[in-house]
């Protein structure tokens, strides 16, 4: 499963693969079948693409099912202290 983003696409085997814009910001399935890419949405096929990733990199993509995980909202804040020396502190 991947989420598609808000310019309907996803990201599979590190290539960037278009779903389209009416299916933004939903979960679709990724299939590989011999040497196409096809992405499915409820039961309905709703894309195929060409295969172009190194089949290398396969295990890494179908070791993370539901893709990457999202970057923490928090913000990390540079100060100085009194010694000069630099401290990081996390901005909740």
């Amino acid at each position: 499963m991947r989420m598609v983003d808000s310019t309907g696409c996803i990201y599979f085997a590190g290539h960037e693969l278009r779903a389209g814009k009416a299916f933004k910001r939903l979960q679709v399935e990724v299939r590989l079948v011999k040497d196409t890419v096809e992405l499915w949405l409820d039961g309905q096929l709703i894309r195929t693409h060409k295969a172009r990733h190194d089949p290398s990199k396969l295990y890494g993509a179908f070791a993370t099912p539901t893709g990457r995980p999202r970057k923490a909202k928090g913000r990390v804040i540079l100060t100085c202290s009194l010694t000069g020396r630099k401290e990081s502190k996390e901005d909740v």
